[in-house]
């Protein structure tokens, strides 16, 4: 509804199921084995999960897309093991649970860093579907290959770059130009975010001061941890404008 007010669309966005969808601390599971694809009691939630979720959105025009699964697998090198079966067959069940109560919103499902990790959507029955990708690249010479060999797939569906940040030589400029004139949709990550040398960092819009507490969450106890963390995401007094929307602006 603040969104609404505000006339900003919103992406829901599965960054944490059932169990783990990778091994990374992006889905709360960091380090572990990612019980998603092994384990059907994990799945059948995450279904029912997504179900509830289309179920309360259907008709909201604000929300823009249903992001099924962030980086699913995203640590598995294995081109064999990444697109599996198990992968494929879990998002097809999303799919068939949200279109049984939500016939019309967008759903994106993420290739993460290849497209050729996803089916063609033609192939297994999908539509209204968008397939999203990650960048994370040092050179511009890597940026625009990337770029590439993902306009060489053909799918037929739109692209959406959900996460991505130049880094090393690679410049906000080349990459933007690049997403724009390849009528690839794009978000930056983040809008906030606390951290040393988040008041600063091209990785936010805004960006936390330097001097917050930080909490413990070994030692200390629940209500000192609500308090730092109350006080860290506060913008109020504690943010200051990083400079990335100046970047970026001219390209939205």
């Amino acid at each position: 509804n603040e969104c609404a007010k505000r006339d900003l669309y919103v992406i829901l966005d599965l960054h944490g199921t059932f169990g783990g969808q990778n091994t990374f601390d992006n889905c709360g599971e960091a380090n572990s084995d990612p019980q998603l694809w092994k384990n059907t009691t994990y799945q059948d939630r995450t279904v029912e999960l997504w179900r509830g979720m289309a179920e309360h959105y259907k008709g909201n025009p604000t929300v823009a897309a249903y992001d099924l699964l962030n980086e699913p697998n995203c640590d598995v090198s294995s081109y064999l093991q990444k697109n599996n079966l198990v992968t494929i067959s879990v998002y097809n069940r999303l799919y068939k649970a949200i279109r049984e109560v939500d016939k019309d919103h967008i759903m994106t499902m993420e290739g993460i860093w290849r497209l050729y990790n996803l089916p063609a959507p033609w192939f297994i029955g999908w539509t209204n579907v968008v397939y999203q990708l990650h960048f994370y690249d040092t050179s511009n010479f890597m940026y625009s290959l990337l770029v590439f060999f993902a306009k060489l797939y053909p799918y037929n569906v739109p692209l959406y770059v959900g996460e991505f940040k130049p880094m090393g030589s690679a410049t906000w400029d080349h990459v933007l130009t690049l997403f724009n004139s390849s009528n690839f949709s794009w978000t930056i990550w983040s809008y906030k975010g606390c951290g040393h040398g988040a008041d600063t960092s091209d990785w936010y819009i805004i960006g936390s001061k330097p001097g917050f507490e930080r909490a413990d969450i070994k030692n200390d106890d629940f209500d000192t941890i609500a308090r730092k963390w109350g006080a860290a995401v506060r913008s109020e007094g504690n943010y200051v404008d990083t400079g990335l929307y100046d970047i970026v602006k001219d390209y939205i």
